[in-house]
């Protein structure tokens, strides 16, 4: 069975204290059983474990114990969860934010939430 490599795991715990205080992993358990990152019994063992804090270590723990796709596939679920603010911690292929405007709108087009959404599925083609 492939590992997930060092530097993967090394983004996750440089921000294992982030992930822990703002991950909700209630919200991306469908996206992560659909992207096969966890079973259905993983999903069980996690979502039984309180408070939310000790259920995202458990998470996380699952998580680096997987292959290194499943870290790319995390990333992914997190876009189609809503959880950008994660996936922005973890994904360091993407290029930074633009800077602000000066302009007072702050409106997303469909055509810029959809390519945030699909960004980083070119990153599964290594796979």
């Amino acid at each position: 069975m492939d590992v997930m490599s060092d530097e993967h795991k090394q983004i996750i715990n440089n921000n294992r204290a982030q992930l822990v205080d703002n991950f909700n992993f209630e919200t991306t358990i469908t996206h992560l059983q659909q992207h096969d990152v966890l079973t259905q019994t993983d999903i069980e063992d996690v979502a039984v474990t309180q408070p939310t804090h000790r259920q995202n270590r458990k998470f996380i723990e699952l998580l680096l114990k997987r292959p290194d796709v499943c870290f790319i596939k995390f990333i992914i679920a997190c876009h189609e969860s809503g959880q950008e603010h994660i996936a922005a911690l973890l994904d360091k292929t993407q290029d930074p934010p633009p800077p602000p405007t000066t302009s007072t709108t702050t409106s997303t087009t469909s055509e810029q939430q959809g390519s945030t959404i699909i960004g980083p599925r070119h990153l599964l083609n290594k796979f």
